[in-house]
């Protein structure tokens, strides 16, 4: 994949789900978005140290220990059906927004994680919040908290 430097945003729309390993993501590159048929591991991939938004799609559900998010992140989306763990995982002290997809069981995405001080937004469903067994939509039931 030959991108141009000069790239700020990069949205793989749709069914993309190849692998990012070896690509050279341009250093300017500040928004990487993954449509619904996404799934495979980041590690090993070098986040440009200019990214500020990583949005996953539906059905994103691999481990983000082991990436190397970078420092100036600040907002980190998934929606639908992760449900990995983000313990072990750095989570930049410029993290800003934090976000969930409605799902029963995204609850075990945050237990026992220190969220960055940073933090201005958690979006999350029901289950995340109260520890409610109770299926959410993959389309409503969110809440958002503001601090």
């Amino acid at each position: 994949m030959n991108l141009p430097a000069s790239l700020q945003t990069l949205d793989f729309e749709g069914e993309y789900n190849e692998s990012l390993q070896g690509a050279n993501l341009p250093e300017s590159l500040q928004t990487l978005q993954f449509g619904p048929g996404f799934n495979q591991s980041l590690q090993g991939v070098n986040l440009p140290p200019s990214l500020q938004t990583l949005k996953f799609g539906n059905l994103f559900h691999q481990s983000l220990r082991g990436v190397n998010l970078p420092a100036s992140l600040q907002t980190l989306d998934f929606e639908g059906r992760y449900d990995e763990s983000l313990q072990g995982v750095n989570l930049p002290a410029s993290l800003r927004a934090l976000k969930f997809g409605c799902r029963r069981n995204a609850g075990r995405a945050l237990r026992g994680v220190k969220l960055p001080a940073s933090l201005q937004t958690l979006t999350a469903p029901d289950a995340l919040i109260d520890g409610s067994p109770a299926p959410c939509s993959d389309y409503g039931d969110c809440h958002e908290l503001w601090s």
